[in-house]
């Protein structure tokens, strides 16, 4: 990978994959968030794994492509596996994949970050974010919201032992 660091080979492209069940709650706010990016995704597809409810009506309204899964038994993965099994061997080497949880929302200029990331270091493979989890859901969202936290804490330890700002 160290060959190709530095080598502009053509303009990056961002499919999010975003796997739900049963999210007609949070699906419009996190489809949202993902359409009011700075640098928009090329496309959007709601992984919709055996719904009942609203969610794939919410995302139609919102003109995104919809996969359903089929006879899945194998709950989130195995929904993602089925829509990867058709887009991975149309990809090409700049050509990214996300997956974005159904429940998720991104700061505005994630996505022009990251695609900004991707261009300037071709020998990259991934990157992340940090999270923050609403108020409210009682002890166990105190222990999530905590848990994000020292998440973001050991992410800055491990960027600053490699020179922080």
């Amino acid at each position: 990978m160290a060959r190709t660091r530095g080598v502009f080979a053509g303009a990056v492209t961002v499919t999010v994959l975003v796997p739900a069940h049963n999210e007609e709650a949070s699906i419009f706010a996190t489809l949202s968030s993902l359409l009011a990016q700075s640098h928009r995704p090329e496309r959007v597809v709601v992984v919709a794994d055996n719904c009942t409810d609203g969610t794939v009506d919410i995302a139609r309204s919102l003109g995104v492509e919809i996969f359903e899964s089929r006879r899945n038994t194998f709950k989130k993965a195995g929904a993602l596996n089925q829509i990867l099994k058709v887009l991975l061997p149309g990809q090409g080497d700049n050509d990214l994949i996300m997956v974005l949880d159904a429940d998720t929302r991104l700061d505005d200029g994630f996505l022009e970050a990251a695609v900004s990331r991707f261009t300037s270091d071709r020998a990259l493979i991934a990157v992340g974010g940090l999270f923050y989890g609403e108020e409210g859901s009682g002890l166990l969202g105190q222990f999530q919201r905590n848990e994000y936290i020292r998440y973001s804490r050991d992410s800055r330890r491990r960027r600053c032992q490699r020179g922080c700002l």
